[in-house]
């Protein structure tokens, strides 16, 4: 199972592109040699889902948690329902590939509640 930090850049959580090529990458402010990365609790811990930043080098202990409106958002989204769309917008990416066909998400609607207005 892909843990909360899969699939996004460790640097700003975007899912389109990666740590490497992120134009967001800050370095360490501890050690200057690692860069910031943002990552997100996966573990069944009461931390569970709240985002952190710590340093991409091993032997610098940079840690400081995200206490953003981000952070707070996020940490309050459903996990299982995270899961699910995932998995959902992965099974897309697999037909695609698999069926030669192109598929286009031109709008997702996210109900607050999951309750239409």
């Amino acid at each position: 199972m892909e843990g909360p930090n899969y699939g996004v850049c460790y640097s700003c959580r975007d899912p389109l592109h990666w740590h490497k090529s992120c134009p967001k990458k800050k370095p360490c402010p501890k050690c200057g040699r690692g860069f910031v990365q943002w990552l997100k609790v996966g573990d069944k811990k009461p931390t569970r889902g709240k985002l952190f930043f710590n340093c991409s080098m091993d032997t610098c202990n940079y840690f400081k948690w995200d206490e953003g409106e981000s952070s707070i958002v996020r940490s309050r989204t459903n996990e299982d329902e995270d899961d699910e769309l995932s998995r959902i917008l992965r099974a897309c990416v697999r037909i695609s590939d698999e069926e030669d066909v192109d598929l286009s998400v031109t709008r997702i609607t996210i109900r607050k509640n999951g309750i239409p207005k």
